[in-house]
């Protein structure tokens, strides 16, 4: 929706990966509101009183109607939030000490040329590693292979 677009972000906050958390504007559109309303995202509602009242609302009400019309993830029968999808993968790892979790996130392992250190997607540096140093993988194996280590603040 937004992909090489000049966009407008209010924000005062930072969530606690230090990342920008706030409303996406482009040519006056809340693209934040237009993913709920096309069910591509999810209003999370713990979040609510960070929210004008205005926004809060309508951010509810558009993902009411998405599920109600069944648009976008609301198409499964029971989509997974975000949340307990991310909580699942840590329970995961509890119960079994010493096994690591496999990621289900998507997208490549990132290699890093310079330091050969492999990334998830799920890595809180995977996005770190500059264009002209990274290495795709399909696989954690495929990296391993070639040389590279995981990065030790992986998952």
């Amino acid at each position: 929706m937004v992909f090489g677009k000049v966009v407008t972000v209010t924000s005062g906050k930072k969530d606690r990966y230090g990342r920008t958390v706030g409303k996406v504007m482009l040519d006056g559109r809340d693209i934040n509101l237009e993913q709920l309303n096309r069910g591509l995202a999810w209003f999370y509602r713990a979040y609510a009183k960070e929210l004008s009242r205005d926004d809060a609302t309508a951010y509810e009400a558009a993902e009411e109607r998405a599920r109600r019309e069944k648009r976008g993830l609301w198409a499964d029968a029971s989509p997974t939030p975000p949340w307990d999808f991310r909580r699942s993968g840590r329970e995961a790892a509890v119960k079994a000490p010493g096994v690591k979790p496999t990621t289900t996130a998507t997208g490549p392992v990132i290699g890093n040329r310079n330091s050969m250190i492999y990334h998830l997607p799920s890595c809180p540096d995977y996005k770190k590693v500059s264009e002209r140093n990274r290495v795709p993988f399909a696989s954690e194996a495929e990296a391993m292979k070639a040389g590279y280590r995981k990065a030790r603040n992986c998952p």
